[in-house]
């Protein structure tokens, strides 16, 4: 198994290695590293056979409770990114 290989098992496909995990979120790998080990509410990835992993599912979960909506941004009279 090679970073940023899909490996299929029963159900949804693992993404593997940090670049992937980033792009599957939409992150830079340093963000994904860095939001994987914050406390509250970590990136969902994991440790296997010295490969790190994620279930795109809860990938997907995971974004869904920490974006922000844009209009929601711009109506806080924040400056957009």
């Amino acid at each position: 198994m090679k970073p940023g290989e899909v490996v299929r098992y029963e159900g949804d496909a693992k993404v593997v290695g940090w670049k992937s995990i980033a792009k599957s979120a939409a992150l830079s790998e340093r963000t994904a590293q860095r939001y994987a080990r914050r406390r509250l509410d970590p990136l969902p990835v994991y440790v296997y056979a010295g490969k790190v992993q994620a279930e795109p599912a809860a990938l997907r979960a995971w974004m869904r409770r920490n974006t922000i909506p844009l209009a929601s941004y711009v109506a806080s009279g924040a400056k957009t990114p």
